[in-house]
């Protein structure tokens, strides 16, 4: 049973507040592998609270990936230019700078 999308934007905000100080690679991954299947952290069709304070919290790490890495944390990436296109409308984040798919 999947939890309350209450419940789990008060995980990821813990999650923020205690797995993502100081920014490492393998706290990244969690967030980059729960990413995998979702739009948002805490799933639904909109950006949540949560959404909102994990991506300015990965902002630093996001901008600054060596291209070796984009594809590692290429979940994390789609999900925070999505953040930075819709949810960032006044651009108080930089973008981050990767090779976007062709179709």
């Amino acid at each position: 049973m999947q939890p309350s999308p209450a419940l789990q934007v008060a995980e990821w905000i813990s999650f923020r507040h205690t797995a993502l100080q100081p920014l490492r690679d393998s706290q990244l991954a969690v967030l980059n592998a729960a990413l995998a299947g979702r739009t948002f952290v805490a799933g639904g069709a909109r950006p949540s609270l949560a959404d909102l304070v994990l991506y300015a919290a990965v902002a630093p790490a996001a901008v600054a990936f060596p291209v070796a890495q984009h594809g590692h944390f290429c979940n994390l990436l789609r999900w925070y230019d999505l953040l930075h296109h819709t949810a960032d409308s006044q651009q108080l984040f930089p973008a981050a700078a990767f090779q976007r798919p062709r179709y």
